[in-house]
C-alpha cells in the first residue's frame, strides 16, 4: 500500500471525500510517521565463536584441584576461553558440578549481543576483576561481524566490525595466545606486587599497578583486528570507549542489520491526572534483545523479562507488518487524547476563574456605581480642573500686571527727577550767565588789589586782547569784531566779551531743550503708569473673581468623584476584556481545531492498522499456540491440554481441565513454554512469511527449577531437531545431554577438570 493509498484509506474510515482534505489526513501520517505496513524480510542471527581470556582469583583448593593438592588460599590463574559454535544446539554442561564457568560463557556471548552485561548470568566479579579480553563473531543473514572489546576495572572498551569473506578467525590461536597474554600479566602483576604490604598473605597491587601492567600486554583480539584493518579485510562500524557508548554501538548495529524499530510507548507520570501529564520512552535493542534470551524463568512475562514490555515484544515478534504504524497511531493518539484533556481542563479552570474574577469586577462596579449616584449634583472634576487652571492663569496675569506698574513707576520716577535735575542745571546755568556778564561789564580804574590806577595804555590793550588788569591774553576775543560804542559797557563787550556770549547762548539753548524733553518723557510715562495702575487694578477684580468661583467649588468630592468614575471605567474594560476572552476560549482560540483534527486521523489510522495488524497475528497466533501445546506437553508439562497464545501476551492454558495463567504455573513449566513460544515464533514466521525473531535463544540454564533429567532429554531431543534455531544453554546434565545430541553439541570440561575454563 502507498502512502497515498494509506491517507485515503483513512479519510474513507473518517467519512472524508474533498481532495484537499484527503491531502490533509496524509500531511498529518507524513507528519507523525504513521506509515501502512509493510512486509519484513525474515534475518537470522547466528553466534559463530566466542573467546575471553583473563586471570582468575580463585581459591587454591578449587585451582589445584586437578593436581590433588588441598589448599584454602586464594590464587591468581591466567584463563583463556574459546569455541566455534554450529547450527542448532549447543550446551556448556558438566556432570552435577556448579560454578564451573557454564554461566560465564553464556554472559560473554550475550554481553556482546545485547551490549550490557547480563545479570546474573555475568557476575560483577567475574566483569569486573577476571576479564581482560573478549570477542564474539557472529553472523547476521551471512554476513560476518566481529565485537571485540578489551575490560578495565569493569569498563569495555572497543568496536565491532564487519569482516569480509577472506578473514580468518581461528578461535584456537587466539585461546593460546590469550593464555600467554594472560600468563605474561600475571607475572608483570607479581613483579609489581613483589614489595607491596600483604594481606591474608595476598599482595594488595594498586589500579595503576595494575593499569601500568596491564598496558605492556598485547592481546591477541586486539591485535587480530588491527591486522584485518591493516589488510582490508575488516571494516569498522562503531567503537566504544564506556559501558553506555557499547550499549548504543550494539544496538545501533542490531536494530539495522535485524530490521527492528525501537518501541515507543507514552505512559503517564506517577500521580498524573490525566495522560497530558506523560511522556514518551524508546524501549530500543536493550528491550528487544531480551527475546533472545532466558535469564530468569520465575518471571510473569511469557517473553523477555518484565512484563511491562511483553504486549511490545509481542507485536514486533508476532512478525505483523501493521504492529507498527498501529502502535505510533496508539502512542499519538494517547498523547494528543491527554494534550487535549488537558486544554480543556486548563480552559475549564482558566474559564471558572475567569467567570469568577467578572463576577467579582461586577460586584466591585454595582458597588462603585452606588457610590457614584451618591455624590449627588457635584461638579465634575474637570470644570473644578478648568476653574483652577483659570484661577492660576488669571493670578499670573494680575501678577504680572502689577510687576509692570512697578516698572513703569520706577522709570516716571527716574524720568522726574531728571528733568528736576535739568531744571536745577538751568536755572544755575543762567544765573552764572547773568552773573558773568554783570562783571564783564565793569570798568575797573585801579587795581583791586593794590589800587593802583589802570592808565590809559592797559585799557588800549584791552582792544589788542589782553586784560587791562593782569595783562592776560582774551580766550576767544575778537577785537577785529568789536565796535565803537558810547560808555564803557559797549566798549567792554565790544572789546572782548562776543565769544562767550554766543556759546553760553547755545548752553541755555540746549539746557531748555534737554528740560523740556524730559518734561515731555515725564508726562508720557506717568500717563503710562497710571495706565497700568488700572490694568493692574483690573486684572486684580478677575483674579479674585475666578479665585471666589474656586473657592466655591468643592474640590475633594469632585475629586473624589473623578476617582470612583475612573475606577468605573477601568472595571468595565476589565469586564469586557474578560468576556472577549471568555468567548474566544470557548470558539476554540488556539490551535485545537488542528489538534482535533489529529486526533481523529490518529484514531482512523489506529483503527486500519489494528484491524489489519489482527488479521495477521491471528494465524500466527494459531500456529504459536499450537507450538506451545505440542512442545509444552514434549517438555513435559503434565496435563497440558491446551495453551492459548493472545496478542497482548497472555497465554492461559489448560491442565487437567482447569485453566490458569501463565503467571500460575511454577518456574520450570515457565520455562518450558518460554522456549516453546521461541521455536512457536519461528516456526510460524518460516509459514507466513512474517517472521521477526531472528532465530536465536540463549538460556541460563536448562536445569534449574525442577526440570528433571528426563525432561531436559526431551527439551534437548525436540530443539536439536529444529531448523532455523540456534539454542545455547547451561546445563549440569552433561551425560544425559551427549546421549541425547552428541558429544559435538555439548561442551564439557576437559577429563580431570572440574571448570570449562
Amino acid at each position: 500500500m502507498s502512502e497515498t493509498e494509506w491517507a485515503q484509506a483513512v479519510a474513507a474510515q473518517l467519512g472524508i471525500e474533498a481532495s484537499e482534505d484527503i491531502a490533509h489526513v496524509e500531511s498529518v501520517l507524513l507528519e507523525h510517521g504513521i506509515r501502512p505496513g509493510r512486509p519484513r524480510a525474515p534475518h537470522r542471527l547466528r553466534v559463530l565463536a566466542a573467546y575471553f581470556a583473563g586471570i582468575k582469583h580463585v581459591s587454591a583448593s578449587s585451582a589445584s584441584t586437578e593436581h590433588g593438592e588441598d589448599d584454602v588460599s586464594t590464587v591468581d590463574v591466567p584463563f583463556a576461553f574459546a569455541h566455534e559454535f554450529d547450527d542448532g544446539f549447543t550446551a556448556f554442561a558438566t556432570n552435577r558440578i556448579n560454578d564451573a564457568g557454564k554461566s560465564t560463557i553464556l554472559g560473554v556471548i550475550l554481553w556482546a549481543l545485547h551490549g550490557k552485561a547480563p545479570v546474573p548470568t555475568l557476575q560483577a566479579d567475574v566483569r569486573s576483576r577476571w576479564m581482560r579480553e573478549a570477542a564474539v563473531l557472529f553472523d547476521v543473514d551471512g554476513v560476518r561481524h566481529l565485537t571485540t572489546w578489551r575490560i578495565e576495572a569493569g569498563t569495555p572498551s572497543g568496536g565491532i566490525y564487519v569482516l569480509s569473506p577472506g578473514a580468518e578467525f581461528k578461535v584456537g590461536v587466539l585461546r593460546t595466545k590469550g593464555l600467554e597474554a594472560a600468563a605474561i600479566e600475571l607475572d608483570t602483576l607479581v613483579v609489581a606486587g613483589t614489595d607491596a604490604d600483604l594481606v591474608d598473605g595476598d599482595a594488595v597491587v594498586t589500579e595503576f599497578d595494575i593499569a601500568d601492567s596491564a598496558s605492556q600486554v598485547k592481546w591477541p583480539a586486539n591485535e587480530q583486528v588491527e591486522t584485518y584493518l591493516e589488510l582490508g579485510t575488516a571494516a569498522s562500524i562503531a567503537l566504544f570507549n564506556t559501558e553506555d557508548e557499547f550499549e548504543a554501538a550494539v544496538s545501533g548495529v542490531m536494530l539495522d542489520r535485524l530490521d527492528l524499530e525501537p518501541v515507543l510507548v507514552y505512559t503517564k507520570n506517577p500521580g498524573a491526572l490525566d495522560e497530558s501529564d506523560g511522556k514518551v520512552t524508546q524501549h530500543g535493542w536493550g528491550a528487544l534483545s531480551q527475546a533472545l534470551s532466558i535469564i530468569d524463568p520465575t518471571t510473569s512475562a511469557v517473553l523477555g523479562e518484565h512484563s511491562i514490555l511483553i504486549q511490545h515484544l509481542m507485536a514486533v515478534f508476532l512478525g505483523s507488518g501493521w504492529s507498527q504504524p498501529a502502535g505510533t497511531a496508539h502512542r499519538l493518539l494517547r498523547k494528543t487524547n491527554g494534550e487535549i484533556a488537558a486544554r480543556r481542563r486548563r480552559r475549564a479552570i482558566d474559564r471558572d476563574a475567569n467567570e469568577r474574577e467578572i463576577d467579582t469586577m461586577k460586584d466591585q462596579l454595582a458597588e462603585l456605581n452606588l457610590k457614584l449616584s451618591a455624590f449627588g449634583d457635584v461638579p465634575a472634576f474637570d470644570a473644578v480642573m478648568v476653574a483652577a487652571a483659570q484661577a492660576n492663569a488669571d493670578a499670573v496675569a494680575a501678577a504680572q500686571a502689577h510687576r509692570r506698574m512697578l516698572k513703569l513707576a520706577a522709570t516716571w520716577g527716574d524720568a522726574e527727577r531728571a528733568r528736576e535735575e535739568a531744571v536745577r542745571d538751568l536755572h544755575a546755568l543762567t544765573e552764572a550767565v547773568a552773573t558773568r556778564r554783570f562783571f564783564h561789564s565793569l570798568r575797573p580804574s585801579c587795581c583791586p588789589r593794590c589800587d593802583a590806577d589802570i592808565d590809559v595804555g592797559k585799557w588800549a590793550r584791552e582792544k589788542e586782547g589782553h586784560c587791562s588788569l593782569c595783562d592776560s591774553e582774551f580766550i576767544g576775543a575778537a577785537p577785529e569784531e568789536s565796535t565803537a560804542v558810547e560808555g564803557q559797557a559797549s566798549a567792554h563787550v565790544a572789546s572782548g566779551d562776543t565769544g562767550d556770549l554766543g556759546d553760553e547762548e547755545d548752553q541755555l539753548a540746549a539746557m531748555r531743550r534737554q528740560v523740556d524733553e524730559l518734561a515731555s518723557l515725564a508726562v508720557e510715562l506717568d500717563a503710562q503708569h497710571d495706565a497700568a495702575r488700572s490694568e493692574r487694578e483690573r486684572l486684580d477684580e478677575i483674579a479674585e473673581r475666578s479665585a471666589s468661583l474656586l473657592a466655591s467649588l468643592d474640590r475633594a468630592v469632585s475629586e473624589e468623584r473623578y476617582n470612583v468614575e475612573r475606577q468605573i471605567s477601568r472595571l468595565e474594560g476589565r469586564i469586557a476584556e474578560r468576556e472577549a476572552l471568555a468567548e474566544a476560549a470557548e470558539d476554540g482560540g488556539d490551535d485545537s481545531d488542528h489538534l482535533e483534527f489529529a486526533q481523529k486521523v490518529f484514531q482512523a489510522a489506529r483503527t486500519l492498522a489494528v484491524t489489519q495488524r489482527d488479521e495477521e497475528q491471528k494465524e500466527t497466533l494459531l500456529l504459536v499456540s499450537d507450538v506451545l501445546t505440542r512442545l509444552g506437553s514434549e517438555f513435559g508439562i503434565r496435563n497440558l491440554e491446551k495453551a492459548t497464545l493472545r496478542a497482548n501476551g497472555h497465554l492461559p492454558v489448560v491442565k487437567g481441565g482447569e485453566t490458569e495463567n501463565f503467571s500460575g504455573l511454577n518456574a520450570g513449566e515457565r520455562l518450558r513454554l518460554k522456549i516453546a513460544l521461541i521455536v512457536g515464533l519461528l516456526s510460524a514466521g518460516s509459514q507466513t512469511g512474517r517472521g521477526r525473531h531472528p532465530g536465536l535463544l540463549v538460556v541460563d540454564d536448562l536445569t534449574t527449577h525442577e526440570i528433571n533429567p528426563g525432561d531436559v532429554a526431551k527439551i534437548a531431543n525436540s530443539l536439536y531437531a529444529i531448523d532455523g534455531l540456534q539454542f545455547l544453554t547451561a546445563s549440569t546434565l552433561g551425560p544425559e545431554l551427549i546421549e541425547v545430541v552428541g558429544q559435538e553439541r555439548v561442551v564439557m570440561p576437559a577429563e580431570g577438570d572440574a571448570v570449562l575454563f
